[in-house]
């Protein structure tokens, strides 16, 4: 078995969908950067999550993620004209939620705070 690991921010909010016996698909895109340099691109990568209704409503769009243990999937099926269509996809095992944006919210309100806290203390008569 292929395993992938993935590290990105989410394109929009996921969505879910319900196979014909009942089973919650959640499915997300995820913008990965590789390369360096003048060679750095951006790919944006198809993700689908069985079960995964419960971890939709923080799929976010911009959130920064890391799918781990994924599997590669070709999805193959049949437009209305009859031609055999393909789409790569990744089937997702674990999601981590990188917590940095949080904590640099948290340093920006200290930083605030801290800030009008001095620009009282300097206007204060004494």
């Amino acid at each position: 078995m292929n395993s992938c690991h993935f590290s990105g921010r989410l394109v929009q909010d996921a969505q879910i969908h319900y196979s014909a016996n009942g089973t919650s698909v959640t499915t997300f895109r995820l913008a990965c950067e590789c390369g360096f340099g003048q060679y750095q691109r951006t790919e944006f990568l198809d993700f689908v999550k069985f079960k995964g209704e419960k971890l939709a409503p923080y799929l976010v769009k911009g959130k920064p993620i890391t799918v781990i243990n994924s599997e590669f999937q070709l999805r193959k099926w049949q437009d209305k004209e009859g031609q055999t269509k393909s789409k790569p996809q990744f089937i997702a095992g674990q999601i981590e939620f990188h917590l940095q944006d949080s904590t640099k919210n948290k340093e920006q309100q200290n930083n605030q705070e801290q800030q009008s806290s001095n620009q009282f203390m300097d206007d204060a008569p004494f």
